[in-house]
């Protein structure tokens, strides 16, 4: 099983509680939280659990009402019960908490959409979130644009047993990890996948965890644009590449841990990687 974050696998708790207590409100929403997060075997942030559960419980008739005016051709009762225990999460963080991201909120709930719902959660998921988030305070016309990045290494070591980690040169000659857009129905973690594997010819990529964030501002026509990267570990069997023609990709290599932490231009993504090291450990 892949390495979920604290916050991605209290999210699964709260999810699995909210839609068991969706079937019988009667019942102490509190005490199903407290058995599920007892006998989940995860490792879970109990006060967030508690902030969502208590937050959507609380809120819910005005979160029932955002949901249905902003998918009016889907009565509320014919939602399938996982999204719709979805969609309230996300909603409450999104518009009433506000302490995560708002990418990072619709980006985790279209994740469960495609874990645990249907064939079409995800889309349906993206779609009722973001119309809410275009139309809330939080929305910024000028965003920033989020991109998905992974520190991908071997998982066969080589002979002097260390792992090789694979860098990419770009456009400006500097030595980073390979980045990617986020599609519009796509989640960062399926985003970054694609890429290791249509890009870079990793055909056997597995997301090990994730790591965490870089921000940076990069100049276009002579205009500052906020960017966003959120990094992946990915692990893969193979140890060599090949860069696709059409890319801005001049230049790969799989270098040792010491020549990639030498080799790395940018500070930031420094800090990155000793934090997938710490991962890999």
């Amino acid at each position: 099983m892949p390495h979920l974050s604290i916050r991605h696998q209290s999210r699964m708790v709260t999810l699995q509680s909210l839609y068991e207590w969706d079937f019988d409100e009667e019942k102490d929403i509190k005490e199903i939280l407290n058995r599920n997060i007892t006998n989940s075997g995860f490792k879970v942030d109990q006060d967030f659990c508690f902030k969502i559960i208590d937050g959507v419980t609380k809120n819910l008739k005005e979160i029932n009402n955002l949901i249905k005016k902003t998918a009016p051709e889907w009565p509320l009762e014919q939602i399938a019960g996982i999204d719709r225990a979805i969609l309230r999460i996300g909603i409450f963080e999104l518009v009433l908490d506000k302490e995560v991201p708002p990418k990072a909120v619709i980006n985790e709930a279209v994740e469960l959409g495609k874990e645990f719902g249907g064939e079409n959660s995800g889309k349906f998921i993206n779609g009722v979130l973001g119309t809410i988030y275009r139309s809330s305070e939080r929305y910024e016309e000028e965003e920033e644009i989020v991109s998905s990045g992974a520190i991908i290494y071997s998982d066969e070591p080589d002979e002097k047993e260390r792992n090789k980690f694979l860098l990419i040169k770009d456009k400006y000659d500097k030595w980073t990890f390979p980045k990617t857009k986020v599609g519009e129905e796509e989640t960062w973690q399926e985003a970054i996948a694609r890429k290791a594997r249509s890009a870079l010819g990793i055909e056997k990529a597995e997301i090990v965890g994730e790591i965490g964030e870089a921000k940076y501002t990069d100049k276009n026509e002579g205009k500052n644009i906020k960017k966003s990267v959120h990094f992946y570990l990915i692990k893969t069997e193979q140890k060599d590449s090949e860069v696709e023609k059409e890319t801005n990709i001049r230049g790969i290599k799989w270098m040792d841990m010491e020549e990639a932490r030498e080799k790395i231009d940018y500070p930031n993504l420094k800090d990155i990687f000793k934090k997938a090291l710490e991962l890999i450990k």
